[in-house]
């Protein structure tokens, strides 16, 4: 289960681009699109677990 947790979110942090970063840092945006990040990510975390839960729940 951790194991899927960190290949996901290290799908999510790939896909960090710099140039993207710059721009947000040029245009005033990079907090708003930080804080979609953050929201993103704890989403997928909670998705995954409420998986696993229901994996778990399911085998017994």
């Amino acid at each position: 289960m951790e194991m899927k947790m960190l290949t996901e979110l290290s799908g999510m942090l790939e896909d960090i681009n710099p140039v993207e970063i710059t721009s947000y840092i040029l245009d005033g945006t990079l907090m708003s699109w930080l804080a979609s990040w953050k929201m993103k990510s704890q989403m997928l975390v909670a998705f995954l677990l409420e998986n696993e839960k229901a994996r778990l729940s399911e085998s017994d």
